[in-house]
């Protein structure tokens, strides 16, 4: 960039008289990718009958990072080397290397620099069954390259439950029921017409019992009384687990409307 003196100044604009503009500008934009710093912060899902983790490949950004922390709360963070092997430029594809009976979904993402504020897009690793020790590996998809690469004790994903323990789908917290349905079921109609605001809801439920592709769809939705129909066509195949985090959720963020619902 550089400063050119204009031919002369009106009162709300300046005029610049055969400017000469080089192209060479759109071409080094078309030609340069940025590469950003970038770490991987790893968290083990607490209350989960299987281990899970939650995978992000994050700019280096500490407003970002804090965000993300913050968003984990119902996790613990696995302390691993974060900063990747190289930087990568926005909109690389990458791919996690991980062993068979590890389960990765999505099986790619986009690196993309995102607001702090917005969702932060992750992989979720999850295993019924895993070896006493694996690694895995991030890499670029297009160049094949090893990103990032750590390895994984299998004590790092059942240790330490102590401080949370696992809810099983016959155990927690039960919501006052004084039929065989379930709260979220019984008031079906009314939680779907008058939860409002709907948001604060699916955020306690993102990456617990809904997938970050699930939220998206329901958040989509234009009125609060569609985000809940959508949210209610995936009760069917929730377990009890499920049932009662939605529960929870509803007496953290609407309290009133529970205790209306149930006094009646």
């Amino acid at each position: 960039m550089r400063l050119e003196k204009p031919d002369r100044v009106e009162p709300h604009h300046a005029v610049l008289e055969n400017p000469k503009f080089s192209s060479l500008g759109v071409v080094f934009k078309k030609l340069f990718k940025l590469k950003i710093n970038t770490v991987v912060l790893l968290y083990r899902r607490l209350r989960l009958e299987t281990p899970t983790l939650h995978l992000y490949l994050l700019p280096n950004d500490p407003s970002i990072i804090k965000a993300v922390n913050d968003r984990e709360v119902n996790s613990k963070k696995i302390e691993k080397p974060p900063v990747t092997l190289k930087p990568l430029t926005i909109g690389s594809q990458v791919s996690l290397n991980a062993p068979k009976d590890v389960t990765v979904c999505p099986e790619e993402m986009t690196f993309q620099y995102l607001d702090a504020e917005k969702l932060q897009q992750y992989l979720e690793l999850s295993a019924e069954q895993m070896q006493d020790k694996f690694t895995f590996c991030l890499m670029n998809t297009g160049t094949k390259e090893i990103v990032w690469k750590a390895h994984l004790k299998k004590g790092e994903l059942i240790s330490e439950e102590m401080d949370s323990p696992v809810l099983h789908p016959a155990q927690g917290p039960q919501p006052p029921n004084s039929s065989n349905m379930h709260f979220i079921e019984r008031h079906r109609e009314a939680l779907i017409q008058r939860t409002t605001p709907v948001e604060p809801v699916l955020d306690r439920l993102h990456g617990s019992v809904l997938t970050h592709e699930q939220y998206q769809k329901i958040t989509a939705k234009e009125t609060n009384p569609e985000k809940m129909r959508e949210l209610y066509r995936l009760v069917p195949s929730w377990d009890l687990r499920c049932k009662n985090m939605l529960y929870e959720a509803l007496m953290a963020k609407i309290p009133h409307l529970v205790k209306d619902l149930e006094g009646r």
